[in-house]
């Protein structure tokens, strides 16, 4: 059975509730009986069909309310993505990992057509299709990971390596509980995308970008 995404609000009335089916893919239980409100980065590991760590990115059955509450907290906030400038490349290489993985996953909500640097991006749950120049982010409404960071559950942040360190220069960040809009103040987010210097970066980015980027710090 499909996706069936829930009307369901996160303020106000707040209706928002988790049906049965959601409640049996949360990943409980935890590994010992304690817990600690943190973070931490860890390669994806595939889990269990219909688990929520099956795919490298999850979509639920809050899905499209969770990204209408997300409009409405970057309107009221729009410090909430920010982004320094030598983190382009960053972003562009994030934008192709989470469309090719969620186009991969759920072929049935999300289509990515390539052709070169041609790309034509439809989401179907947000009625959202763009056709769009990869590498050219006047082609986009936003900047690359602001764009798709609204089509995507969960508060993201791209970490720059440098001077035996990582650095938060880019995020977006929904919940003000565990994070913060301000890659220069704050490093407290949920999920993570380390664009390491060791690693090259997906290949559309690498073809686009191959020019030496500023390693300013912040």
């Amino acid at each position: 059975m499909g996706l069936i995404f829930k009307n369901e609000t996160f303020r106000d009335d707040f209706s928002f509730s988790n049906s049965p089916a959601a409640i049996q893919r949360f990943p409980f239980p935890f590994h010992e009986d304690k817990y600690m409100y943190s973070v931490n980065m860890e390669p994806h590991t595939a889990g269990p069909k219909g688990s929520v760590l099956e795919f490298p990115i999850d979509v639920d059955e809050h899905y499209v309310a969770e990204m209408a509450d997300r409009a409405l907290v970057l309107k009221e906030d729009p410090m909430r993505f920010q982004a320094l400038p030598h983190m382009m490349l960053a972003q562009w290489d994030a934008l192709e990992y989470i469309m090719t993985s969620m186009a991969a996953a759920h072929p049935e909500h999300f289509t990515l057509h390539r052709d070169g640097d041609n790309w034509h991006w439809i989401n179907r749950p947000l009625d959202i299709e763009n056709r769009f120049i990869f590498g050219d982010a006047s082609t986009l409404p936003y900047q690359p990971l602001e764009y798709i960071g609204r089509q995507c559950q969960g508060d993201f942040s791209l970490q720059d390596q440098r001077d035996n360190n990582l650095w938060l220069d880019a995020g977006r960040t929904r919940l003000v509980a565990i994070g913060c809009g301000d890659p220069r103040t704050c490093t407290r987010v949920t999920s993570y995308c380390t664009l390491d210097r060791s690693a090259r970066p997906t290949p559309a980015a690498w073809r686009r970008y191959r020019e030496p980027r500023s390693r300013r710090c912040p």
